[in-house]
């Protein structure tokens, strides 16, 4: 019998539990009163810390990831970053800011916003965070959807459109072999790539178009042997029936060739992500390396090794990142928007060969220090309203020189047949003139 057992049961007695009580009772009395003032308090911290973790959990989403990425950027948190040993990165980023200030104000004053763009900030206040300008941006694409159907969204949100508003814009990206609206044919046409490896480059990227969140998982890799083996392939096609039943999640939001991911704010690139090597590619040639300890992920503390900062040079001196700056503006420039991510692919030793690989209107990266003043300007070209605004009535993904519809299976792009000069018709009549402009001079 345990001690616990053994005095449990020993209350069972009412002898005992009078004893028990009495003895209870004795040793609060003789309890001085702070004791009993540090208890009270004690207690009442202790209610209101697990009131505040409660509502906490119950305000967060689903995946904790999500949640994560909104307290990252804490006024305490930052704070604490500084002491931890961050202080220096802080006013690197800071300069760094300084030094493209002027040129993303020009870049504002050149920008053809779209409308739909325009009301995705309406209200702002001076004071949001890289976080709460992705996540005020969300909000209003669930309202305008609601209130108008506008579906502008799809432009990122629905991969296929996405490169179907590319294609009209001439904007290169990589290789397609087509779309599909129905599992059987796109099954049909798996299956037939068998006897066709000779005719592509494998491993071939399967994606499900409206599957954009990573959490969803929307993408396959298919290797040649996934196509010949009958069991593998049994593998693949299960995972398109399950895909094309798939809804998205967007819970994880708080709203070979090498990938360079490129925030454009306001038509200007600010920075690259180059996610293969922890770094920053900025536009005066630097390129941050990131250490990866927790230390380093906490305080925001840069790799000081300069051998270990050599991998990444030769983005830059190949000549690719200037490429890729260029395009992932182009792309900013044709949706006439504030601010997008553009995901590019780019090879070695080969400059003029970068492509798109997707866009993103709610990117979930926090940028570490930068983020705090791309944030400002992003929200200063809205407070200061210094942007021109377009007068386009079409949606986003339908903007671009090429007009064309999306289609079906290889023939995915269906460009539209230029279309008749109207006839000319009678000479436009002139309004009457305005009661306070002077009348007409005669004509001799």
């Amino acid at each position: 019998m345990t001690k616990l057992h053994f005095w449990t049961q020993g209350l069972t007695s009412a002898k005992a539990r009078e004893k028990f009580l009495m003895s209870l009772k004795t040793y609060l009395r003789s309890r001085p009163k702070s004791w009993w003032l540090t208890r009270i308090i004690g207690v009442v911290v202790t209610y209101a810390l697990l009131g505040y973790i409660v509502g906490s959990v119950q305000r967060a989403p689903s995946s904790f990831s999500a949640y994560l990425a909104k307290i990252k950027h804490t006024p305490a948190l930052q704070t604490a970053r500084l002491f931890l040993g961050g202080y220096d990165s802080y006013i690197s980023a800071k300069n760094y800011y300084k030094s493209q200030e002027k040129h993303i104000l020009a870049s504002i004053k050149d920008t053809e916003l779209h409308p739909y763009w325009a009301k995705s900030q309406e209200g702002l206040t001076d004071k949001e965070t890289w976080q709460d300008m992705v996540m005020g941006r969300m909000k209003s694409v669930a309202s305008q959807l609601k209130e108008g159907s506008r579906d502008d969204f799809k432009v990122e949100k629905d991969k296929c459109e996405m490169y179907g508003f590319l294609k009209r814009n001439d904007i290169p990206f990589v290789p397609l072999l087509g779309m599909w609206d129905n599992q059987d044919e796109l099954v049909k046409f798996l299956s037939e790539l068998k006897s066709k490896d000779k005719d592509y480059v494998f491993p071939l990227w399967l994606k499900s178009c409206h599957l954009t969140q990573g959490d969803d998982a929307g993408r396959i890799m298919i290797k040649h042997e996934d196509l010949t083996d009958s069991e593998r392939f049994g593998k693949v096609v299960d995972w398109i029936n399950r895909k094309y039943s798939q809804k998205p999640n967007d819970d994880a939001r708080a709203w070979s060739d090498d990938a360079r991911v490129v925030e454009v704010i306001w038509g200007r690139a600010y920075l690259a992500n180059i996610c293969d090597y922890e770094a920053y590619a900025l536009r005066d040639g630097t390129i941050e390396r990131w250490d990866t300890s927790l230390l380093s992920k906490i305080a925001h503390v840069p790799v000081t090794d300069k051998e270990h900062n050599q991998e990444a040079l030769w983005l830059r001196e190949e000549g690719h990142l200037e490429k890729v700056y260029a395009l992932a503006e182009r792309v900013c420039r044709a949706m006439k928007t504030d601010q997008v991510r553009v995901d590019i692919f780019v090879r070695p030793h080969d400059p003029d060969g970068v492509v798109v690989n997707e866009i993103s209107i709610s990117p979930g990266a926090l940028y570490k220090w930068h983020a705090a003043f791309m944030a400002q300007m992003w929200r200063k070209g809205h407070v200061d309203h210094i942007y021109k605004l377009s007068v386009t009535t079409k949606k986003v993904y339908e903007e671009g020189p090429r007009r064309g519809q999306l289609g079906n299976g290889p023939d995915w792009f269906i460009a539209a047949p230029p279309g008749p000069v109207p006839p000319p018709g009678p000479a436009p009549v002139p309004p009457p003139p305005s009661p306070l402009a002077p009348p007409p001079a005669p004509r001799n």
